[in-house]
């Protein structure tokens, strides 16, 4: 089993997305644990720590953005942090760069481009 720093935390609550996505993950032996709403995934990220987040933006009981915030507010040193989301604005892309984000990606098929995933 991988050390969680070098697991990769996704959050994501659309159920047709996340299985998509940790499907591919498995298919490229990619270690992950998958949240379906904010607050399970703030708690895990606080108590596991991970090697990079993958977040959606549009979650339940907060968004992406204010989970970013509080992630911040936690923990002293982050593991890149990539958000993905079908309804992203520019202002949006921007604030998260500003604070931090690795990346913000409008279109899920240029996800596994960005984390520059390769089969072993």
């Amino acid at each position: 089993m991988a050390a969680m720093k070098d697991k990769l935390c996704l959050i994501e609550d659309d159920l047709i997305m996340g299985e998509s996505l940790t499907h591919r993950f498995s298919l490229e032996h990619i270690d992950f644990d998958w949240y379906q709403d904010a607050r399970s995934a703030l708690q895990g990220i606080t108590e596991n720590g991970y090697g990079v987040i993958v977040s959606d933006i549009r979650l339940p009981n907060m968004n992406g953005e204010e989970l970013y915030e509080r992630i911040l507010k936690k923990q002293k040193h982050l593991p890149p942090i990539l958000f993905i989301t079908g309804y992203g604005s520019i202002e949006q892309a921007v604030r998260l760069l500003k604070k931090g984000a690795k990346d913000y990606i409008t279109e899920v098929s240029q996800f596994f481009g960005a984390m520059n995933i390769r089969a072993d």
